[in-house]
């Protein structure tokens, strides 16, 4: 029995490599897999969650803005704070949408800032004078700074807008007021 046993076990260590190596080599489906990771800190209360870059695609050429920050903050303290300033490495940031009030987060909520161009309203915040255009694949150092003056540097990844995802709120989905009712077949 012994020996059946440690047959077995030669068999499975012998035969793990091979099957290992089924997807090594070339143009494999995971040789096209990217790990995707949203950058996360937390500066004091406000917790920075889901950061993530995305690259503005211009047509006409004219729009200074090269991408969006997009990013949640979430206060859990017992203060109201507010997202004061914020910077990437080589370039600057500005808010575009809505008032600045929209840049406050209140004790227990969240704040989701998002990118225009994927759908989303409300405040954004712009990218721009970078000395050369984001490269997807890539990371970029972002600090954001609140008005109770704490904050975070984060390496931010840059991603394309498929890969970012959007924050939009999908179309409402339209109700009847009620279950569909029972059917009166019966069943065999």
């Amino acid at each position: 029995m012994r020996a059946k046993g440690l047959g077995a076990v030669l068999a499975v260590l012998l035969g793990a490599p091979l099957a290992a190596g089924c997807g090594a080599g070339r143009n494999n489906e995971t040789d096209h897999e990217v790990a995707t990771h949203l950058a996360t800190a937390d500066a004091g209360p406000i917790a920075v969650r889901g950061a993530r870059l995305v690259p503005t695609v211009s047509t006409s050429g004219i729009d200074p803005t090269q991408g969006y920050l997009l990013v949640v903050l979430v206060n859990n303290g017992g203060q109201p704070d507010a997202l004061s300033n914020a910077t990437v490495t080589g370039g600057s940031v500005q808010p575009t949408g809505a008032d600045p009030t929209a840049l406050v987060v209140q004790p227990s909520e969240s704040t989701r800032i998002g990118d225009p161009d994927l759908g989303d309203s409300g405040t954004a915040l712009a990218i721009s004078g970078l000395p050369q255009p984001m490269q997807i694949g890539t990371s970029m150092q972002v600090t954001l700074q609140f008005r109770s003056g704490v904050h975070a540097t984060l390496d931010v990844p840059v991603m394309s807008a498929s890969g970012a995802g959007t924050t939009a709120t999908a179309a409402p989905i339209q109700t009847t007021g009620g279950y569909p009712s029972p059917s009166t077949t019966a069943t065999p």
